[in-house]
């Protein structure tokens, strides 16, 4: 009986070690770039907004005790409205999972406009999804749209 248990407990311990896969960051952006400069000088593509507040490098970067990012590079301010800007993301397989991280503080916030996408390499229309923000009486929420098209 327990050569059996040990031999059910093996065969369970090599099943999840099949199913296991490690994770590994795809893409990494600090923004470690001089302060003021736009993030189309560093790779990225406006495809809407034009040259209204056009997103550039700020300084300081953002900290928060614990996580493995803080601290590291600058940051970008987003205006309520103005320029959109992305940068290809294409060793992300789409046929799965994926996920992102970021540091963000809200100063200020529309009625949940969106401030964080993603979208397909074949469209600057469809999202696959988005990170909204509003700011109402005080309170902060945020919010997430999965596939929609504009």
């Amino acid at each position: 009986m327990k050569g059996i248990l040990s031999g059910v407990i093996l065969f369970f311990v090599l099943l999840l070690q099949v199913n296991y896969s490690e994770s590994q960051i795809l893409y990494n952006e600090n923004f470690s770039y001089t302060a003021g400069d736009s993030l189309g000088a560093h790779g990225w593509v406006s495809f809407s907004g034009g040259s209204t507040n056009v997103l550039s490098v700020t300084t300081p970067g953002l900290t928060y005790t614990g996580y493995p990012g803080s601290g590291i590079g600058n940051a970008v301010t987003v205006n309520a409205s103005g320029q959109d800007a992305y940068t290809s993301l294409s060793a992300i397989d789409s046929s799965n999972s994926f996920y992102a991280a970021a540091m963000i503080n809200v100063t200020s916030a529309q009625a949940g406009d969106y401030f964080m996408a993603f979208l397909p390499s074949t469209s600057t229309t469809f999202y696959s999804g988005r990170l909204h923000a509003r700011l109402s009486g005080g309170n902060l929420g945020f919010g997430i749209t999965k596939g929609c098209s504009y």
